[in-house]
């Protein structure tokens, strides 16, 4: 077997859905990698051919901890020093609070700590998009009751409020949407959230109205190749994450996406979200996620690898003169099963789709969140563990007084 010409390994943290893509991407690429990945139900991708190394993260485990685990995994492959790549927030996050600790030792695939922490607050993220010409529905962060009073009174409903800080806690749910100011006014009525949440105008979007661009930016800002695309279906619908999504050029808001971030100077991975209006057509920022995304594996079918061009980029190789020019492939149709039956059972009730049209859109599918042929194993264990599970939860309907232990994934 020919040597790889990419010697330093890689070390993926996080093994869900957008783990896993990372993980094959590396792979075919001869890169070594090691993964941290915590027990859930969607971490079958630690059982993936192209991973030499995996170490559970357990629950509620510290920054040291973690630490400790990277340090772990790095000295198992013996060389250095071994690339960073954060699949979740909390990774993100983590990485940019202890830039100073890792650096040293690792490459890291983030943002400063500064732009980090603004997109991870809401309502900074709104602040720094209005320094910079980005449009962004109207955002609000009361911090008094007279504030609250003077927003509910001219904001535009619906409005959705957020947790101010993506880590929020003691918040009720995701978010709430209101549709009137008395709602609004009752749901803030005795608790403790001014200051701590985000009120913001919803946008007359929702499924198959969410646009995406995607890149990957060097460690001097320079923004490389960027992918743009449609999520179809979301689960949960209109609010969630992709479950059923297409590659489409958006040459517009590629434009915008490279001005934005060559404007902040920001250095990682990078996912931007817009709503695109039925009022006015045009596209609202909502996010920029900080990581990578949960179908980047349609970013490398549909031919734009930020996961290879990152890392080709912070091990420094030149991108281009190893994957060629990247033009990206429009029309391809990405589906995560699970959560897109999901997605379909709750439009179905509300008479939005029908079984017959949701079979006839999932054939279409040519990129998948768990099945490929060339690293078959995750998918298999993925649908032995949900075998296993719908056959628990049938058995606990048919005899509710048995005890029985849940299983756990394969």
């Amino acid at each position: 077997m020919k040597a790889s010409p990419f010697k330093n390994s890689t070390i993926v943290l996080g093994t869900e859905v957008n783990g896993i893509a990372v993980i094959r991407s590396l792979g075919r690429l001869g890169v070594r990698c090691g993964a941290v990945f915590e027990p859930s139900h969607g971490d079958h991708a630690r059982h993936s051919r192209y991973l030499s190394f995996t170490k559970e993260l357990p629950s509620g485990a510290t920054d040291a901890a973690l630490t400790s685990i990277i340090f772990d995994i790095a000295d198992r492959f013996g060389d250095g020093p071994s690339i960073l790549i954060p699949t979740t927030d909390r990774y993100s996050d983590y990485l940019s609070r202890n830039h100073k600790t890792l650096a040293n030792d690792f490459i890291l695939c983030c943002p400063s700590r500064e732009l980090c922490d603004a997109f991870l607050d809401k309502w900074k993220t709104a602040q720094i998009c209005k320094d910079n010409g980005v449009l962004i529905p109207r955002t609000a962060c009361p911090q008094t009751a007279d504030d609250l009073a003077q927003i509910a009174g001219e904001i535009i409903f619906p409005v959705v409020v957020k947790p101010r800080y993506t880590f929020g806690t003691n918040f009720p749910g995701k978010n709430a949407v209101f549709k009137d100011a008395r709602g609004l006014l009752t749901f803030f009525d005795g608790s403790n959230l001014l200051g701590r949440c985000v009120i913001q105008r919803v946008i007359p979007s929702g499924d198959g109205e969410i646009l995406i661009t995607a890149s990957f930016s060097d460690s001097n800002g320079v923004v490389g190749p960027v992918y743009s695309g449609r999520k179809i279906r979301q689960f949960l619908p209109d609010y969630g994450a992709t479950c059923f999504g297409i590659s489409e050029r958006h040459p517009e808001l590629e434009v915008q996406t490279r001005r934005f971030l060559d404007r902040i100077h920001y250095s990682g991975f990078a996912a931007l979200e817009f709503a695109r209006s039925h009022d006015d057509g045009q596209a609202y920022f909502l996010e920029l996620n900080t990581r990578t995304y949960y179908h980047n594996q349609l970013f490398a079918d549909a031919t734009i690898d930020l996961t290879q061009v990152a890392y080709l980029s912070a091990t420094g190789h030149d991108p281009e003169a190893v994957l060629g020019t990247q033009k990206q492939r429009e029309g391809l149709i990405w589906l995560d099963f699970r959560r897109d039956f999901q997605s379909m059972r709750i439009k179905r009730r509300k008479g939005e789709i029908t079984i017959a049209q949701w079979l006839r859109s999932i054939i279409m599918a040519r990129s998948f969140a768990y099945w490929d042929w060339r690293d078959p194993a995750p998918f298999v264990l993925a649908c032995l563990w949900r075998t296993k599970e719908l056959a628990f939860n049938l058995m606990t309907r048919l005899f509710p007084s048995e005890h029985r232990a849940k299983p756990s994934p394969p």
